[in-house]
């Protein structure tokens, strides 16, 4: 990996351990044997702020890593966003024990009355009993104020409340609030287009380029694009009270609930979390949206600490070890966090699994399988659930499918399990077996019915479409443009590409005028043919009905 001039920076400030020189070669080393393509770092120690860049944001075009290049923050998100609410709490705009429900009821939370009382200082804490994540319908895991439990979704419901209270967008706000006055100027709470030449790739732990949400609209718990040092600045002025006040700053950074089984190690403040060793506190939160992995540590005694961004569905394998650069001692959320590390066998067993389903044929491929479940069964469904999604997001369907009737065997009667099974063969078109498969899905798990109804009308036409379905002898004809849509005729293949899209998808002909996308996300193309034969306009829409219509010009 190729250095750049901003590696020149003195980054080991505050360790005497590693000279600048080595902890540059071992970082590099790091990254390599964890298959980091690209890295950028800000360290702080009160208004001292310096680099380091390391690697590439394109492994293909060689583009490197620079201080401008733009990442997705994923959950350091929340950080920002628990800072607006309590910017919001010093102007008294937000009462924080006031019940989120009676400023905006949340839809998915109608069933389940407990959901009425939770606060934003539950939100903040992650004390709201919500699940991280939830589907249509959710039903708390547990009663609300009483324990820990990480929630982005509880943070989608703040903000919300936040915008209403406010009467302002979350991207207007935290521009007006936190960004501009820190002149934080390439960060942002959403993709913008100018964004393209900035940002850089992801890449999964083969170093497979991969497409990834964009999140074009706002997430309150994930979306955030920024740089290492627009990050850094803002934590900078985090910790000397330029954003918050110190009593706000007194309510952030002490515990307000004990992370379970860590031996009253670890906390979580209000928006960040909290470890103590030595009876000397630090903040830290990370960042994980797959692809894009990062993390942020500071002592708030010294001011001081550092932030990172990786490309790379690996970049917290090494954290213990970098952690131990910078400040060398015990490190207690390195266990709670719980990530592979980059020299362990099961992260090489996990990596061996995925190569050997993408690139040899599956009876080598499940022998691999077979060794992993034969030392670990538990293991060998963890590291094949991985295998799928990196099949899913490759496309690459006809591959995963001889896996997961392999997972069926160990798990014959898991909705989950079923779910991949029916959603790969919906994608390879064997909509009459997808079919039986999502009947299994609702007989494993009956409340799942409204979860896969979508998917049974989506199979239903698609078996429609395979009976009335006519041979598409002019391509060309579909080629063209489509507002701000691209349909290209390469090689015998229907491509489209949206503006501001780095890559194209390709479409599959089910009949004369349905096309299905091949990608992990599930959506389709109708295109209008007028009396003539000629394509007049397309209509694209979603397993989930979403449909929106764009003339040919």
């Amino acid at each position: 990996m190729r250095l750049s001039f901003l590696m020149l920076c003195i980054i080991f400030i505050s360790s005497p351990v590693y000279s600048q020189e080595k902890g540059i070669s071992i970082i590099k080393d790091l990254m390599d044997e964890a298959d980091i393509p690209g890295m950028s770092m800000a360290k702080f120690r009160g208004e001292n702020l310096q680099f380091i860049e390391l690697g590439y944001k394109n492994i293909k075009t060689l583009e490197p890593i620079e201080r401008n290049t733009m990442f997705q923050a994923a959950s350091l998100t929340k950080v920002i966003i628990a800072t607006l609410c309590l910017q919001l709490y010093e102007k008294k705009k937000i009462n924080l024990s006031e019940p989120l429900w009676r400023t905006v009821p949340y839809p998915k939370l109608e069933g389940d009355k407990r959901a009425r009382k939770i606060t934003p200082r539950m939100v903040l804490s992650h004390t709201t009993g919500l699940p991280n994540w939830g589907k249509d319908k959710i039903i708390l895991k547990n009663a609300p104020g009483t324990t820990f439990g990480y929630s982005g979704e509880a943070f989608v419901w703040l903000g919300m409340v936040l915008e209403k209270l406010s009467g302002k967008s979350l991207e207007d706000l935290a521009q007006e609030q936190i960004f501009d006055p820190l002149e934080m100027q390439n960060t942002s709470l959403s993709w913008k287009k100018e964004y393209v030449s900035q940002a850089t790739s992801a890449y999964n732990e083969i170093e497979l380029e991969e497409s990834y949400n964009r999140f074009e609209k706002v997430n309150a718990a994930a979306s955030l694009w920024t740089t290492a040092r627009d990050y850094a600045i803002f934590m900078q002025a985090l910790l000397s009270a330029k954003v918050l006040r110190w009593t706000s700053m007194t309510l952030m950074f002490n515990p307000r609930v004990s992370i379970e089984d860590t031996e009253d190690q670890l906390h979580w403040g209000y928006g960040i979390g909290l470890q103590f060793v030595n009876k000397r506190k630090a903040l830290w939160h990370w960042g994980d949206n797959r692809l894009f992995r990062c993390f942020v540590f500071a002592y708030p005694d010294t001011k001081e600490g550092f932030v990172f961004f990786t490309n790379s569905e690996n970049g917290l394998s090494f954290l213990n070890k970098f952690l131990q650069m910078q400040y060398p001692g015990f490190h207690p959320l390195v266990k709670w966090l719980d990530y592979l590390d980059y020299q362990s066998e099961s992260l090489k067993a996990r990596k061996e699994l995925k190569l050997a389903f993408m690139y040899k044929d599956s009876s080598e491929a499940l022998k691999v399988y077979e060794r992993i479940h034969s030392s670990s069964p538990e293991a060998a469904l963890q590291f094949g659930s991985s295998t799928y999604q990196l099949l899913r997001n490759q496309r690459e369907y006809e591959r995963a499918l001889p896996l997961l009737r392999r997972q069926l065997r160990s798990k014959p009667t898991d909705a989950l399990y079923w779910e991949r099974y029916a959603d790969a063969l919906s994608k390879t078109h064997r909509y009459l077996s997808a079919r039986q498969a999502y009947k299994r899905v609702i007989a494993a798990a009956p409340d799942q019915y409204f979860t896969v109804k979508n998917k049974f009308r989506w199979l239903e036409e698609g078996i429609k479409a395979q009976k009335n379905k006519k041979s598409v002898s002019n391509l060309q004809a579909y080629a063209g443009q489509y507002h701000d849509v691209q349909i290209s005729l390469t090689k015998g293949q229907l491509w489209s590409q949206s503006f501001g899209q780095k890559t194209s998808l390709r479409l599959i002909p089910i009949n004369e005028s349905i096309f299905e996308v091949d990608g992990p996300v599930t959506y389709r193309y109708k295109f209008e043919i007028g009396d003539k034969n000629n394509i007049e306009g397309l209509v694209i829409y979603g397993i989930d009905g979403m449909i929106n219509y764009y003339p040919k010009k």
